[in-house]
């Protein structure tokens, strides 16, 4: 290879690698990906191994940026192992840094960073060591363990003379001070970094740092009322800046994919703090439950406002529940929904973490036949207002922690084994929405739905997170009001909500075999067992408390995990997964799900942050929630006919 070119491929790598995956639009992604792609084979001609470590961290991050996460790892693995073999330790450091930036957030990810963080020490690569310390900062379990990777990474930037990473590091070291209540310090540690990309000219990042920071101050602010209220005026002036930032930055660049979960989650922060302000206490429990929009997301509905064309039927309007578009579970309207989301597929884990996988048709439900009904209630899918997910199941797919129609539909066929299938889209409570709005639909919906099944049928109520709530007042001021419908109700499901509304006075359901003269009430939260309950999401929103009562879905079916629901990496359809779970136990207020541990890696990666499966509460009990309806349907049935 001439020289010279060599050196334009020095070159264009060293500008692919500049930008950190998270800090990237898909264009720029793409871009990068193509320019080390292209280097890549022209290192490896020449034999620089260095350069092919770099070549390869750059294709990581690029593909992790385009949500490629699985390819990234796939690319990641097998290269570590040769650079080990060749004893090249710098190489290998590489691939376990890169290994830890693939979408990944468990204990397997912080082994790799903190093993190339030490390896970088000991060779003195600087620049990377502090690529790695930011990584362990957003990996660490405690908050003390984050700030100290984030102001490690500060000091090595500084070194460096990068701004950029300095200004990276110091947002994340102020994100960690308000997690530890250190409120001014966090405050002033966040405005540096934010000034830094100002002078920089990276209005973007600004953005998204004054966004980011202001959500924080909100979410971990001070107990004490003043000190709250001036938080969240910081807060709001924080997200004013950050609208002012997003306006320099060209927002229309963006508006490509504002949904992906591939960008940072930032709430649009000037609606939530102006709502906040006008609510009582205990207003927090409005919030969006387990799924928060972008602020670009939000500034784009207020620059672009829904616009009706003639004939249109808007995501906004009254729900009529009698036209299918309002439903997205229904025997009727959408016979073949069920079927689509029931695993075809079984994979069970082995010991040394490798899976035997195998066709199945034993969750063929018959649901037409079925001798009960479901009414269930989906959780939040939409970002802001009072909207109903209308017209989204056939363009969305069933994958990893997106709250969407598809992974809804998912949880509808936990409660399919003796019931068919009803789920109406009423129009949910996100931000800034009216939770009153949204229950009155749900009380629209479910009138609908006794028209439909009649009088004698027996039913199951379940949700999830939102959903779960308006289940539990439905049962409230509804159904305990009606004795010959609450004689019908044979089990209620409420996963994923929290102590911030009284529960049904109804039992909980944690014994082995259901009552059957009574419904019982199942509500859990899952976590793993390293989570802190006051940051999972069930216990933010309730303030640090959490129901001690808990569902144990292991219980019902005498200790033993039946199987968790996932989404096949490739295909996107559900797969059962056997073997993942070991046990789980109620510790704290939290459902606290232990993982095989050949399966660690899978089960640690789906957690939201925190130790957090709200996402999963349901699916990792699939299995187990499907036995237990098919329990309390025959148990009903069978206290019917004595």
């Amino acid at each position: 290879m001439e020289s010279s070119a060599f050196c334009d491929f020095c070159v264009l790598l060293f500008l692919a690698r500049l930008a950190s995956p998270p800090l990237r639009s898909d264009e720029e992604s793409a871009d990068a990906l193509a320019k080390a792609t292209e280097a890549l084979p022209l290192f490896r001609e020449a034999g620089s191994g260095e350069g092919v470590a770099d070549a390869l961290l750059a294709i990581v991050a690029s593909q992790v940026a385009l949500g490629r996460r699985a390819e990234a790892r796939g690319l990641a693995q097998p290269e570590l192992k040769l650079f080990e073999e060749a004893g090249d330790r710098a190489g290998a450091a590489k691939m376990r840094l890169a290994l830890s930036e693939c979408g990944v957030t468990g204990d397997e990810a912080l082994r790799d960073a903190e093993e190339a963080r030490d390896d970088f020490r000991e060779l003195g690569l600087a620049a990377h060591e502090a690529r790695a310390c930011l990584r362990l900062a957003a990996l660490a379990h405690q908050a003390e363990e984050g700030l100290e990777a984030a102001e490690a990474a500060e000091q090595l930037f500084q070194s460096a003379g990068d701004a950029k990473g300095e200004a990276s590091a110091l947002h994340s070291a102020a994100l960690l001070k308000l997690r530890l209540e250190d409120h001014a310090e966090a405050m002033a540690v966040g405005q540096r970094a934010c000034s830094l990309f100002q002078e920089l000219g990276l209005s973007r990042l600004e953005a998204r740092a004054r966004a980011g920071l202001a959500d924080a101050a909100l979410r971990y602010r001070p107990g004490e009322a003043e000190a709250r209220r001036r938080s969240a005026d910081e807060a709001m002036e924080l997200a004013e800046t950050a609208f002012e930032a997003f306006d320099r930055s060209q927002p229309q660049a963006w508006a490509l994919d504002v949904s992906s979960d591939r960008f940072p989650v930032l709430t649009d922060t000037r609606t939530r703090f102006g709502f906040l302000r006008h609510l009582p206490s205990g207003g927090e429990s409005l919030l969006t439950m387990g799924n928060r929009d972008s602020c670009l997301a939000g500034c784009l509905r207020k620059l672009w406002p829904w616009r009706r064309l003639e004939g249109q039927v808007l995501s906004s309007d009254p729900p009529d529940f009698s036209l299918p578009m309002y439903w997205l579970a229904h025997p009727g309207h959408w016979p073949r929904r069920v079927a689509e989301n029931l695993p075809k597929t079984i994979c069970s884990w082995q010991a040394d973490g490798t899976t035997q996988c195998e066709a199945t048709d034993q969750f063929g439900d018959r649901e037409l036949e079925a001798p009960a009904d479901l009414f269930y209630l989906h959780g939040t899918m939409e970002g802001m207002g009072n909207r109903a997910s209308i017209d989204r199941y056939d363009k969305e797919a069933f994958q990893a922690k997106s709250f969407n129609t598809r992974h809804q539909m998912t949880i509808v066929t936990a409660f399919t084994s003796a019931c068919r299938a009803y789920a109406p889209l009423y129009r949910q409570a996100a931000m800034g929405g009216s939770w009153d709005l949204a229950y009155q639909d749900v009380l629209a919906a479910f009138e609908q739905f006794l028209s439909e099944v009649g009088s004698e049928r027996p039913i199951v109520l379940a949700g999830h997170s939102q959903g779960s709530m308006h289940i539990v007042r439905l049962v409230k001021e509804r159904i305990q009001s009606d004795p010959a419908l609450l004689s019908r109700i044979c089990a209620i499901h409420a996963p994923g909500m929290g102590q911030w509304m009284e529960p049904s006075p109804l039992p909980v359901d944690k014994d082995p075999v259901p009552p059957p003269t009574a419904p019982c009430v199942a509500i859990w939260a899952a976590a793993s067992p390293q989570a802190d309950r006051k940051w999972t999401l069930i216990g933010f929103m309730s303030r640090g408390r959490g129901f001690t009562d808990f569902a144990n879905p292991c219980a019902w079916t005498k200790g033993e995990h039946l199987g968790v629901l996932l989404p096949d990496e490739e295909t996107k359809l559900p797969v059962l997964h056997r073997g993942l779970v070991q046990r789980a136990e109620v510790v704290e207020g939290l459902l606290r799900v232990h993982p095989c541990p050949a399966a660690e890696s899978k089960l640690t990666q789906m957690h939201m942050g925190h130790h957090d499966y709200h996402a999963y509460d349901v699916h990792l009990f699939w299995a187990n929630v499907r036995e237990r309806v098919k329990q309390q349907v025959a148990a009903f049935a069978q206290h019917r006919q004595s």
